[in-house]
């Protein structure tokens, strides 16, 4: 999937999968298919037993790098994914989650600047079970950061990072096992500009693991705000919030 004649940057597409032989091939799909022409692909497969190995193999020729075996969980996965990258620039797509189009990824990056100072993150939909969906786009400033502390609104399932970005922030934290990706934005937004591009990329599937537990995933949350700075008394009392409005 490399053009080795092309002056563009390398992609590094990075997929995390654990028994998704229902999702996987789809999402598989929606890479190949894509028409920028730099794209290496990474899957790491948490020691799949549902017939997800099956589907890898069947793209394995098209497939940079892929690995099955047992890890601690999502977060863990996408570090060894990450490790393994050589792209100038990362983005993790999920094994229920797909690319809007075959030129989604193209045309984001023709946006995206040669800033080391800045990430990027776009526009996604969110998808039921019934096929429906919603945009989610929320532009980013520097006077609804705080909102960071309240709702994960920037979309991490958008989120396009630098190699060098990770390096200097390091990874995410495996500690967590559902909000990681929200403390990984909060880690960037500390050192790096947030930058939205209204370019519609990725379509997420609704009922992953976040959304399974809302008590814990929120509880995570409060944990998160509270590593990256925000009060303790302060992030009880939106976590609490939180879970009140479960109720009314």
């Amino acid at each position: 999937m490399i053009d080795r004649k092309s002056s563009s940057p390398l992609v590094s597409v990075i997929t995390v999968t654990l028994n998704s032989v229902k999702t996987l091939e789809k999402t598989i799909q929606s890479v190949l298919a894509q028409t920028y022409p730099c794209i290496e692909y990474i899957i790491v497969d948490g020691g799949s037993l549902d017939g997800t190995l099956e589907i890898i193999k069947k793209y394995e020729s098209k497939i940079t790098y892929w690995i099955s075996e047992k890890d601690s969980g999502i977060y863990q996965a996408m570090n060894k994914g990450i490790k393994q990258a050589k792209g100038e620039w990362i983005h993790i797509l999920n094994s229920d989650d797909y690319y809007t189009t075959p030129n989604a990824l193209s045309d984001f990056i023709q946006r995206v600047k040669s800033d080391q100072n800045k990430f990027y993150y776009g526009t996604m939909y969110l998808e039921n079970e019934n096929g429906k969906r919603t945009v989610q786009k929320y532009p980013f400033n520097w006077l609804n950061y705080w909102k960071l502390y309240y709702s994960a609104y920037i979309a991490h399932p958008t989120l396009l990072v630098n190699q060098e970005q990770y390096q200097q922030i390091g990874l995410y934290d495996e500690s967590f096992k559902i909000a990681a990706d929200h403390d990984l934005i909060l880690r960037l937004c500390k050192k790096y500009r947030a930058q939205f591009l209204d370019v519609p990329l990725t379509v997420m599937s609704l009922g992953g693991a976040s959304a399974k537990d809302n008590r814990k995933t929120f509880n995570e949350f409060k944990r998160v705000t509270i590593k990256n700075g925000l009060p303790i008394w302060l992030a009880e009392i939106i976590f609490r919030f939180k879970v009140w409005k479960l109720y009314v």
